[in-house]
C-alpha cells in the first residue's frame, strides 16, 4: 500500500503463480491429404492452468518451439496451422509447441502430425438408354463400397448434398442432391443409394 502526505492510499495486489499449464492437445492427430492443404488448420491447441487465485484471470501464449518439421507449421492463436507450400504429402511430422503464462510457467508436448490418404471409394456406373421412341426410366439403386486406407469407415454421404430424411421403399435416405435429370439420395450409415429420375419426360427430350 501506498500513501501520501493527505493521507490518500493506494493499493497493489501481486500475484505470484508457480503453476505451470498443463497441455491437454492430443499428442497424435491424423489427417487426410484432401485436408492437409496450406494454411488448414491442423487443431485448436488447449490446455489447463491450476492457478486459483480471487480476480486473477491467466492467459496462454502458444508457440512453435522445435521439432523435426517445426518449419512446416505455425500458430495463429490457438490453431496449430499447416505453412508449407504445396501442403503436406502423406507421412509423420513431428512439431513441439510450447503453452506460455502471464507469470512464464510453461508447458511444452511434441505433437505427431499424421497425413494419411482418403479411403478409396468406388459405386456401380448408372445409365438410361433413351431410343428414339418414350422410354420409362425407373429408379436405380446401389451400395457404395469403400475401403479405409488408415482406420475404418465411418460414414457415408455426397458432396455439398443436402441433409434430410426422405423414404424411397423401405429405406430411409438423409442425405440428397438434385441434379438437371435426377436426384441423388444416400443413407449416410451404410452407403445404400437411389437415383430418382426426374420425369420421363424430361429424359425423352
Amino acid at each position: 500500500m501506498v500513501t501520501d502526505s493527505a493521507g490518500n492510499s493506494n493499493t497493489v495486489n501481486f500475484v505470484v503463480d508457480k503453476t505451470a499449464p498443463v497441455i491437454t492437445t492430443s499428442s497424435t492427430l491424423k489427417i487426410s491429404t484432401t485436408a492437409a492443404t496450406n494454411g488448414a488448420t491442423v487443431c485448436a491447441l488447449t490446455a489447463t492452468d491450476a492457478t486459483s487465485i480471487h480476480g486473477f484471470i491467466d492467459s496462454l501464449t502458444w508457440s512453435v518451439t522445435g521439432g523435426t518439421h517445426s518449419g512446416k507449421f505455425s500458430i495463429d492463436g490457438t490453431n496449430l496451422n499447416i505453412n508449407n507450400a504445396g501442403g503436406l504429402g502423406t507421412g509423420n511430422y513431428t512439431v513441439h509447441v510450447t503453452a506460455t503464462d502471464k507469470a512464464g510457467n510453461t508447458d511444452a508436448q511434441t505433437i505427431t502430425v499424421m497425413v494419411v490418404n482418403g479411403p478409396t471409394v468406388s459405386a456401380e456406373n448408372l445409365s438410361y438408354d433413351d431410343t428414339e421412341a418414350e422410354n420409362t426410366f425407373v429408379n436405380q439403386t446401389g451400395t457404395i463400397s469403400a475401403t479405409a486406407n488408415s482406420g475404418s469407415i465411418t460414414g457415408y454421404g455426397i458432396d455439398a448434398g443436402a441433409p434430410g430424411n426422405t423414404d424411397i421403399g423401405d429405406v430411409t435416405y438423409d442425405v440428397s442432391k438434385a441434379g438437371t435429370y435426377g436426384t441423388l439420395y444416400v443413407k449416410t450409415d451404410d452407403g445404400k443409394y437411389v437415383y430418382v429420375p426426374t420425369s420421363n419426360a424430361k429424359l425423352n427430350e
